[in-house]
This record gives structure tokens, sequence and C-alpha cells, in this order.
């Protein structure tokens, strides 16, 4: 990727065209792929579609001095920030979207309907020292005054699972972190909303046997 101003398109000062298409970039699932498609690889698009509906409204905008590897601006400086894992399929990679509050179940599974019985023991597979129920995300980057303007906070007083968090573990506060691809509070909300869906309780892990008829599971 050459240098440029922004991935998102702005009506003053232009921007990149989206990867399919003739218009600008748009968004956060336009910046990831124009991203993907500009890095080379083989890239599996149709196992992408869920993760780009999921990434409509969101707003984020990458901007560059020099020439830059595109797959490098993905996994350094947009991944960190957003609920998405780089998958390697035989179709080529693609990119998981992992925040289970913010999706729904596939099936319910219930012990004795379609569950037959667990195997092995429940095992926790989050460190319980990393567990965290406060961020700061600083976001709104102003390069004429070189900080950034804008923060966003989420903790046991905005977050359900933060408070739950708290009362059990009590406050663990996250490193503040610094944003420099977004400027709009609905995605600096949206991102550590994520991070704290993920980070504020023990996450754990159990083997079932279950009906012949899940085999799809």
């Amino acid at each position: 990727v050459r240098g440029f101003g922004s991935f998102t398109f702005d009506a003053l000062y232009g921007g990149v065209r989206a990867y399919e298409g003739n218009g600008a970039a748009l968004g956060a699932a336009g910046v990831v792929l124009y991203l993907l498609g500009a890095s080379g690889e083989k890239v599996d698009f149709a196992a992408m579609r869920p993760t780009l509906e999921l990434l409509q409204g969101l707003e984020i905008g990458v901007y560059l001095s020099q020439a830059t590897d595109a797959l490098k601006v993905l996994r350094e400086r947009v991944l960190p920030f957003l609920p998405l894992v780089e998958e390697q399929g035989r179709a080529g990679i693609w990119l998981r979207y992992v925040d289970i509050a913010s999706q729904g179940p596939v099936i319910d599974l219930i012990e004795g309907v379609n569950l037959v019985g667990m195997e092995g023991e429940l095992e926790q597979v989050s460190d319980p020292d990393d567990l965290r129920n406060e961020i700061t995300i600083n976001y709104y980057y102003d390069h004429g005054v070189s900080r950034y303007i804008e923060s966003y906070t989420v903790d046991a007083d905005n977050h359900p699972l933060c408070a739950v968090s708290k009362q059990l573990y009590g406050r663990r506060v996250a490193t503040t972190l610094n944003c420099n691809i977004c400027w709009s509070e609905k995605t600096a909300s949206f991102m550590a909303w994520t991070m704290m869906n993920r980070l504020a309780l023990p996450r754990f892990a159990s083997t079932w046997i279950t009906d012949p008829s899940l085999y799809w599971l």
C-alpha cells in the first residue's frame, strides 16, 4: 500500500477506492476488505461475508506517510482494536469475528436432550491475572496539536460484565490504549466494550458428547 491520507472517504480530502467497484473504501468493513485485497495473499472472501456484515456502522481510518505492506497495517494497526482473528483456510486467509456477546447462539444445547454427557472436567482457558474490568481508549488524534483529544472509558458503571467482575475480583484497570485509527465515539465505545466482553470474566471450555444429529456443529 503506497503512502496516502486515509482509507476512509472524505468529501474534501478524497480517499482510497474500494476493493470492488469505483466507490471509496467506506468504514471498517471497507478498510479491512481493501487491506486484504491489497495484501497480495489468497483471500477467502466468501468466509469473510459474515464478518463484513458485523463491521457495518463502524468507522476507522488509517493514515500512512510512506509505502507500507497492507498485511502489516492490518495486523499491527487494525486487528488489535477489533474483535477479529486471522484464520488460514484452504481458500485463503480470512478474518473471523469473535465477539460472542454481539452474536446470537447457533443452537441451544441442553443436557439430556441433545447433549449426552460431558467428557473430562471444565477447563479454565483464560489466565486469572489477565482479568480487567475497566479500560480507557484515547482516540481522535489531532496532528495539529500532536495529541489525542477524545477518550472513552468502559467500567463497572456502564458495562454489566465489568460490574460483576468488579464485585468478584475488585477493580482491575487495563492499560490505557491509544487508538490512531478511530475518530468517532461510537467506534471507540465498540472497541472498549468488545475488549471488556473478553477480559472481564474468566473463560471456560468443556467437551461434550452430542446427539449424532448435531454432526454439523
